[in-house]
């Protein structure tokens, strides 16, 4: 079985502007985000806030597919890859 891993992406100078509640069918927008607490880089003026984000694959037909060794192994490669980009 091949398992394609898109790469991680890691996400730099974002600004919050909503804030958020629940997850997955419950996920809802829950109001404007009233602080903004991201630094700014001196020499560039850019935000100095980091995000790393990763794909997500449904599990919805068999959830306790998400457990079998592959897909597992999958998760740890990406999150790996993830946390480790620079």
């Amino acid at each position: 079985m091949t398992i394609y891993i898109s790469p991680p992406q890691v996400v730099t100078g974002f600004q919050r502007y909503s804030d958020l509640s629940g997850y997955s069918y419950d996920f809802r927008w829950a109001g404007e985000h009233s602080s903004d607490s991201s630094r700014l880089d001196r020499s560039s003026q850019q935000r100095m806030s980091k995000m790393v984000a990763m794909d997500a694959k449904p599990f919805n037909v068999d959830p306790r597919e998400q457990y079998s060794r592959a897909n597992v192994l999958r998760e740890l490669n990406k999150s790996f890859l993830g946390f480790n980009s620079r």
